[in-house]
Order: structure tokens, then C-alpha cells, then sequence
């Protein structure tokens, strides 16, 4: 690939290099966010994954983790949209879906985080069991 004659265009662009930079410098702004939800520091994982959003507005692990870090605030009806957004998207659809059940079970609608929960588990999440416990 490296000496692929079709690829040299790529290679002699400048701004391939920015672009691999701010890739890079992206993945390390979500392990960030990754880390701060684990170590219950949702203000700061929130302020990284928008960010993230700012210079990558289709980044869905970012979208994701900023709706975990609003619901983890308490900050259900801005997290709604984000969990929303995860449940639309390909990659992380379950664990949206999941999100949008713990909402509804926060808010008392039973009805409504048993539909989140089947659609969770029907979208590939599998952990259900995991966090009934």
C-alpha cells in the first residue's frame, strides 16, 4: 500500500498530515471522556465530548458518552436527545436504547423502559442482566 501509485496524491497532500493529527487527537480527547465517566467526573467527560462534537459533529462515541455524562448529572431531559441520537445510530443503538429505559425507569413509566429494554436487547445489547443485578 505504501508504494501504491494511486495513493501517492494522498501522501503528497499536507493536509493528510493535519488530518491524521486531529484524528489522533480526537481518539485521545474520548479515552479521556472514556475515563472521567469511570471516575465519576461527568462535568469534565461532558466538556471533552463536546469538543469532540465541535470538531467532529458526526463522532457517535462521543455523542453516546455526552448523553451518559448528562444522564449521570441528572440531566435526563438533555440526555434524552443523545440517547435518542445512540439509538439511531448503527454501532451503538443498544446501549441507547438501554439509556432510554433507564430514563423511563427513573421517571416512573415501567411501560415505557420494558419497550426500551426489549428494543435494547433486540438491537444487540446484551449486558440487560448485568445492570438488573
Amino acid at each position: 500500500m505504501e508504494n501504491d501509485p494511486d495513493l501517492q496524491g494522498f501522501r503528497d497532500n499536507p493536509k493528510l498530515d493535519e488530518l491524521i493529527a486531529s484524528l489522533g487527537e480526537l481518539r485521545k480527547f474520548a479515552a479521556d471522556a472514556s475515563k472521567l465517566l469511570r471516575l465519576e467526573k461527568s462535568e469534565e467527560a461532558e466538556r471533552g465530548c463536546r469538543l469532540i462534537l465541535r470538531k467532529n459533529p458526526e463522532d457517535e462515541f462521543a455523542a453516546m458518552q455526552l448523553g451518559v455524562s448528562l444522564h449521570f448529572q441528572g440531566r435526563l431531559d438533555e440526555a434524552v436527545a443523545w440517547h435518542q441520537r445512540a439509538a439511531q445510530s448503527q454501532r451503538f443503538a443498544g446501549i441507547g436504547k438501554f439509556n432510554l429505559a433507564c430514563v423511563e425507569a427513573l421517571n416512573g413509566d415501567k411501560e415505557a423502559e420494558l419497550q426500551h429494554l426489549v428494543d435494547a436487547v433486540a438491537s444487540g445489547f446484551v449486558e440487560v442482566e448485568q445492570y438488573l443485578n
